[in-house]
């Protein structure tokens, strides 16, 4: 991935590998705490973050189940994540304009 425009070092970072939106308040929330309790930067975090996202989200198209199983009591759960934002049909009012922009959704839940 030489010639590759995002790069996992920071240093040779391009526009491309930029990114900036706005946080609902429960993932600001959740933010400040990862923040405090792994002392990783916001950047590190967000790598992470959409790093794993895409490890489950291609586990689970794949056919596979993501397990969280609880070491002291063995408790086993399946995790279930929301339907991806590309399912759901777009409302005719928000596809009015070629360049209007639709009022900001928050994403859903985690499960």
């Amino acid at each position: 991935m030489e010639n590759s425009p995002i790069s996992d070092d920071p240093a040779r970072c391009t526009s491309t590998g930029l990114l900036t939106v706005p946080l609902i308040p429960r993932a600001a929330e959740n933010l400040l705490l990862l923040q405090q309790r792994t002392h990783l930067s916001r950047t590190d975090l967000t790598n992470r973050a959409i790093t794993l996202y895409e490890f489950f989200d291609a586990t689970l198209r794949a056919g596979h189940d993501l397990i969280d199983r609880n070491n002291s009591t063995g408790e086993i759960r399946r995790i279930q994540i929301g339907e991806p934002l590309t399912s759901r049909p777009v409302p005719p009012a928000f596809r009015t304009g070629r360049h209007a922009r639709a009022p900001h959704q928050p994403d859903a839940d985690i499960r």
